[in-house]
């Protein structure tokens, strides 16, 4: 830092110096030429922004004072201050405001008080200008606005619900709603802290992401509770609440080895329901300090409230106020063992966020996969961890395969693509963003190792901590846990679309047995998607040889054809999908499927099952084998004593019956069905027993179906 001295002291010393010797005299010196007045700047003039906000303004704070009363119905006010720093000076500022009803508008410079402004909205998207008396900057400057808007109708921005006669308020913010309910800087990347206060109703309760700081009376029969300042938010995080909510206080959950305070949990239901928040309670004691030690990072946030929202479209994980649909967090007395599964599992992925995309957030919505396929990849490892009876993972498999469908097709899109226009935020919700991203992450973690891959994750969150992160950042992290560049190969899924296809064939010959590998694009018939395209792809196997099991994994980097080395011995049988975690389809050589089914069957995980009966299938689709071959090779699963694996050939039973066979060889199929499925059918009977699985409920369910329809 300059130092500068100040003017009586600068004088004094120039006084105080002993005086130069004399000079010679030297000629009058010309009077100076006036210099010429200085051009005005010419006016700023930007075309409104289509995308994102131009750079050069940020937001550093917010202080939002809403008055919400559920009751009234032509909707809800109140005041909104944004800090802001302005790199250069200007007459004007783009932000967003959709449908919000500006009042006044005005600009605080420090040193020169208030200017009047004037605030617009400029197109359907809600890009708002916001124009000064004068031009302001560079430097800080505060924006204050005082504004009216209506309940929104669409369950988002700040919208009214209903649950038995009672009436409640709560936002949806992500992921360009926030505009509807304040004036802001709507976008990702801009994370600042929120000094939130709701004026409400006496009686109803107020909920945010903060704790309460403290409340007061307001006008007759309203009064305003302030929340304390949050830690650095993007607007689509910010939580309003306001309604009678049942509030259940479970104990804190005690610190532990990672956090060192008692973290404090509400779980909030609509009025009368606060007794079906039992499981909700049990889960979240379980999967936060699951997280907090996986991460070796503590809950991010003072607080967790778990709000059951009537009407609400799903959940949403506002930080530190997540939001469900009642019916994704309520359990009563008829929730089957399902939806308590689905109520599990939605916990998982909300609070998993709590990190991932809340703690570090996404830059812009082209990475919208790195908050959904992250919180999608932890959810199902914590609730794995918590209920493995529920197999999590195996579900997780199927859904990917369902993915995978979609992927195949020409008209696929990549899980990261730009954006056009803002509408298009919208289509990155997807299975693109949430089982295709979670299954990319899953091909590395088997390929590098859980532990590296966890030491990369914690690497990415403890490094953006409070911020934004990227695609490129995680990568990078990813590629030095792994020592090897894995950049373009991550991007390689990522950026593009797809389903890689790797056809396997077991090579013996004496003191050296490999695996042998081809990839190509995976390419149903009658598809006109390009079939040539390769990857950089982790290609991991299990196979069994001198009684002992193996695993290993080649690296085919953009190679058509590669090798993985299993070891001197030829193996009994070899799985090309170890785990059932790498996003690829597979096809073995019939002598070594045929080995697979005989000797590895019983060795196999359930994913792996489950993938041993989809990829056959899906090898039917590229003509890789026919339907009869397809069906002789997973019927040994109708009757394996794993429900999940056993439920796999009803669904192919079903399609040849329905959609490929002519009506004259239809009889031949249902009675190939009913050899498979009776003698399961007798075996578990017509009725539910006490304690069993839930995989054993669906395989009932699916045989009855299939010997019955």
């Amino acid at each position: 830092m300059r130092h500068v001295l100040p003017a009586a002291l600068a004088l004094a010393l120039v006084s105080c110096r002993t005086p130069p010797p004399a000079q010679p005299a030297k000629p009058p010196a010309q009077p100076p030429r006036a210099e010429a007045p200085a051009a005005p700047a010419p006016p700023l003039v930007e075309a409104p922004p289509l995308l994102q906000l131009p750079p050069g303004v940020r937001p550093l704070r917010y202080a939002l004072d809403l008055e919400v009363v559920p009751g009234r119905a032509e909707g809800f006010r109140g005041t909104c201050a944004i800090e802001i720093e302005l790199d250069a000076a200007r007459p004007y500022v783009w932000l967003h405001g959709r449908g919000l009803r500006v009042s006044s508008a005005e600009v605080e410079v420090p040193g020169a008080g208030r200017l009047a402004a004037a605030f617009a909205q400029v197109n359907e998207d809600g890009l708002a200008k916001v124009t000064f008396a004068r031009t302001i900057g560079p430097g800080r400057a505060t924006l204050r606005f005082a504004f009216e808007a209506s309940w929104d109708e669409r369950l988002a921005g700040l919208y009214l619900s209903r649950a038995g006669g009672e009436i409640y308020a709560s936002t949806q913010l992500e992921p360009i709603f926030a505009r509807r309910v304040f004036p802001s800087f709507d976008e990702p990347r801009f994370k600042t802290p929120f000094d939130v206060s709701l004026t409400v109703p006496d009686g109803a309760t107020a909920v945010s992401n903060a704790p309460v700081a403290s409340e007061r009376p307001a006008r007759e029969g309203l009064r305003t509770v302030r929340f304390a300042t949050t830690e650095p938010l993007p607007t689509y995080l910010l939580f309003v609440g306001v309604g009678p909510f049942d509030v259940v206080t479970p104990p804190p959950l005690p610190p532990n080895e990672v956090r060192e305070r008692p973290l404090a949990v509400r779980l909030l239901a609509p009025k009368g329901h606060g007794q079906e928040l039992g499981l909700a309670a049990e889960a979240t004691a379980a999967i936060v300090p699951w997280f907090e030690r996986y991460f070796a990072i503590p809950f991010p946030y003072a607080k967790l409230d778990q709000i059951a929202v009537p009407e609400f479209g799903g959940a949403m994980e506002n930080a530190g106020a997540i939001a469900y649909r009642s019916a994704l967090l309520l359990e009563s007395a008829g929730t089957s063992e399902d939806d308590r599964r689905a109520i599990a599992s939605v916990m998982a992925h909300e609070i998993a966020h709590e990190w991932l995309g809340d703690l570090v957030t996404l830059p812009w919505w082209t990475d919208t996969w790195l908050n959904e396929a992250f919180a999608t990849w932890a959810g199902e490892k914590a609730e794995e961890a918590w209920r493995p009876a529920w197999k999590p993972l195996a579900d997780a498999f199927r859904d990917v395969d369902r993915v995978m469908a979609v992927d195949a097709a020409a008209s696929a899109r990549a899980i990261r693509q730009p954006l056009r226009a803002m509408s298009d935020v919208f289509n990155q919700f997807d299975g693109m963003s949430y089982q295709k991203g979670a299954a990319v992450l899953r091909t590395f973690e088997r390929f590098m190792g859980e532990e590296r891959f966890r030491g990369a994750i914690r690497a990415y969150l403890a490094d953006h901590r409070h911020g934004t992160g990227s695609a490129d950042a995680l990568f990078a992290d990813l590629s030095r846990a792994a020592g090897l560049p894995l950049q373009e190969a991550l991007s390689g899924f990522t950026d593009r679309p797809g389903v890689p296809l790797v056809e396997a064939r077991v090579s013996c010959e004496p003191g050296r047995a490999r695996l042998l590998l081809a990839q190509r694009r995976f390419v149903p018939r009658g598809s006109d998607a390009r079939g040539a395209e390769t990857w950089r792809l982790p290609v991991c196997a299990r196979w069994e040889a001198g009684g002992a099991l193996k695993e290993g994994c080649a690296f085919l980097d953009g190679q058509r054809e590669g090798a993985l080395e299993l070891g001197a011995a030829c193996p009994a049988w070899v799985m090309p999908h170890a785990g059932g975690a790498s996003y690829h389809r597979w096809m073995l050589a019939p002598p070594d499927l045929a080995r697979l089914r005989r000797a590895g069957l019983p060795r196999l995980t359930t994913i792996e099952k489950v993938s041993l009966a989809r990829n056959v299938r899906a090898a039917q689709q590229v003509g890789g084998s026919p339907w009869g071959d397809a069906m002789a090779a997973i019927a040994d699963l109708a009757s394996d004593p794993d429900p999940d694996a056993a439920l796999e050939p009803a669904p192919v039973l079903a399609e040849v019956h329905d959609r490929l066979v002519p009506r004259r060889s239809q009889p031949a199929v249902e009675a190939f069905a009913r050899r498979l499925y009776a003698p399961v059918a007798a075996r578990l009977g017509w009725t539910p027993r006490a304690g069993e699985s839930l995989g054993t409920r669906r395989l009932r369910e699916e045989t009855l179906d299939l010997l019955a329809l």
